[in-house]
C-alpha cells in the first residue's frame, strides 16, 4: 500500500520564455494533477511565461535573470522540502513530455519503490533526431559506466524524484548538465533507479542546449565524477 504522504508529489515545471506552450500544459496537467501542488519556475523569461502562470494561479518561483535549468529546478527542489512533499515530478514547459504520464510515473515509483524514475524513450530512439539521438546514446552509456548502472535515457527531463533523494544528495550544476549529475550522485549513493516507458515528442521549438560549450561540460563532469 502506498503512504499518502509519500504520494503527495509536487509538480516542478522550469520555464524559461514558455509562455506560448504554458496554457495547453497547464489545461492538460488540471485534469489529472492537481494545480496547488504545481509550481513553476520562471528563469528569468522575457516573454509571457509570467502573465500565463499568474492567470492559472499556480504557485511561481522567480528568477530576476537566466541562470539555467540545473538552478530552476534547484529552486523547485528547495521548494518541495520546505513544504515536506514526498516527491518531486519535473517535466519541460514545451510539451516535450506527455502531462498524462504524471500519475503513471508516479505510481510506477511509489509501487517499485524508487528513489528516482526517469522517462525513458530508448525503445522509440528512431524517432528523435540524429543529432540528439547520438548525443543521448553517447552520454547515456557514458553515465552507465561511472555509475555501473544500466541507464536508459540521461537526457530525459521527465521525472520522479523522492524526497529521500533530495535530502541524502547535493547538486552544484546549474545548466542541463545537472540532470546527468543528479543520476551520478543518486547512483553513487545507493538510490534506486527506474526507468519507465514515454512516448518520443518533438515540437519546432529550438533546443537551448548549447550543443559545443554543453560537450566540454558534460567532459569536466564525468572527469570528474572519475576521480572523486
Amino acid at each position: 500500500m502506498i503512504n499518502t504522504s509519500q504520494a503527495r508529489t509536487l509538480l516542478l515545471i522550469p520555464a524559461y520564455n514558455a509562455g506560448q506552450y504554458l496554457p495547453e500544459l497547464l489545461d492538460r496537467v488540471r485534469k489529472i494533477h492537481p494545480l496547488k501542488d504545481t509550481v513553476i519556475v520562471n528563469d528569468g523569461s522575457i516573454d509571457d511565461t509570467q502573465t500565463v502562470a499568474v492567470k492559472y494561479a499556480v504557485k511561481v518561483i522567480i528568477h530576476s535573470h537566466n541562470r539555467g535549468k540545473g538552478a530552476a529546478l534547484v529552486s523547485g527542489f528547495q521548494y518541495a522540502r520546505m513544504r515536506n512533499y514526498g516527491g518531486v515530478v519535473t517535466i519541460d514547459a514545451d510539451l516535450q513530455h506527455p502531462p498524462e504520464y504524471i500519475p503513471k510515473l508516479i505510481a510506477y515509483a511509489l509501487e517499485g519503490g524508487f528513489d528516482m524514475v526517469i522517462g525513458s524513450r530508448r525503445q522509440r530512439m528512431n524517432e528523435i533526431p540524429l543529432s540528439r539521438r547520438i548525443s543521448n546514446y553517447t552520454s547515456s552509456a557514458i553515465t552507465s559506466m561511472i555509475t555501473k548502472t544500466n541507464i536508459q535515457d540521461s537526457q530525459c527531463g521527465f521525472r520522479y524524484i523522492s524526497r529521500l533523494l533530495l535530502e541524502t544528495i547535493s547538486l552544484t550544476e546549474t545548466g542541463y548538465l545537472m540532470e546527468t549529475e543528479i543520476i551520478i550522485k543518486a547512483a553513487r549513493a545507493g538510490m534506486k533507479i527506474g526507468f519507465m516507458p514515454i512516448p518520443v515528442i518533438y515540437n519546432d521549438s529550438a533546443s537551448s542546449i548549447n550543443k559545443a560549450s554543453d560537450t566540454l561540460r558534460f567532459i569536466r563532469l564525468t572527469l570528474r565524477s572519475l576521480f572523486t
